[in-house]
């Protein structure tokens, strides 16, 4: 999860999973994404050593305050990225003063 300019990036690595297999959702201050990643190849054969997650998931990322406007996701790559739209006018920089 990063910030950039007036955006808010939340990017998730699901290699093999489709698009059809993922739920992405706001409820509240916070990104829901779940689905399931596929268990089994396609094709004939058997596996023979697995080193990647199979089977459902669920992930909860708490957004920082400010997230407003429609997001959108987009899956590359085995890479699904959801962007957030952030209003920085609750966000100030406060000087400091040298003093002395």
């Amino acid at each position: 999860v990063w910030e950039v300019d007036d955006r808010v990036v939340v990017a998730l690595e699901l290699p093999g999973v489709s698009s059809e297999c993922i739920e992405v959702r706001l409820e509240g201050e916070s990104l829901v994404v779940g689905g399931e990643i596929p268990a089994t190849p396609e094709g004939e054969g058997r596996f023979l050593r697995i080193e990647r997650p199979r089977g459902r998931f669920h992930r909860v990322i708490p957004l920082p305050p400010g997230v407003k406007g429609e997001p959108s996701a987009v899956l590359t790559a085995g890479v699904l990225e959801v962007t957030l739209p952030c209003s920085r006018s609750g966000r100030r920089r406060i000087p400091i003063d040298g003093g002395r």
